[in-house]
């Protein structure tokens, strides 16, 4: 009941661990996504980090953290730092790009320190997200949130 971010992946994940078969269909894309002006990628969240500790903890403490799957959390925590960086950088959050700047440090430090960083092989990525990864590792903070900005217009321009 306290997690209001992941809630799917919360629920979703410990299922896969006890399932005893799956079914995969090639090339079935049965996501469907609804834009909203009120959703989480449209508005700035001030709460979106601690509601990200609060799912990095639930999973850290679940059989899922123990289990062969593992791995699979460090993409997701990675996609979730991510999501968390560009939140802090929407033109809904009043701050000061200095108090922009500082939050974005303080996600960074977490992501380092809990270690799922170095789990990520950033081979698999596309080169736009190589760069992305490199700078969020080598916690270049300005040149990492300038490369966010300079991605979204990019992709406002070339939707």
């Amino acid at each position: 009941d306290k997690i209001k971010t992941g809630e799917d992946a919360a629920r979703v994940y410990p299922y896969l661990l006890e399932t005893e078969s799956m079914y995969f269909m090639k090339q079935q894309y049965l996501y469907h996504y609804r834009h909203s002006d009120v959703q989480m990628t449209v508005t700035y969240d001030k709460d979106a980090f601690e509601r990200f500790k609060s799912l990095y903890n639930f999973f850290n403490n679940s059989n899922l953290a123990k289990s062969d799957y593992s791995g699979q959390l460090d993409y997701y925590y990675y996609y979730l730092v991510k999501t968390l960086i560009s939140n802090e950088l929407k033109r809904k959050n009043k701050i000061s790009f200095g108090n922009k700047i500082r939050n974005i440090h303080e996600i960074v430090d977490f992501a380092k320190a809990g270690g799922f960083i170095d789990k990520i092989n950033p081979d698999e990525f596309s080169w736009e997200h190589k760069i992305y990864f490199k700078l969020l590792k080598s916690s270049h903070i300005v040149a990492l949130s300038l490369c966010i900005k300079i991605a979204k217009l990019f992709q406002k321009f070339f939707r």
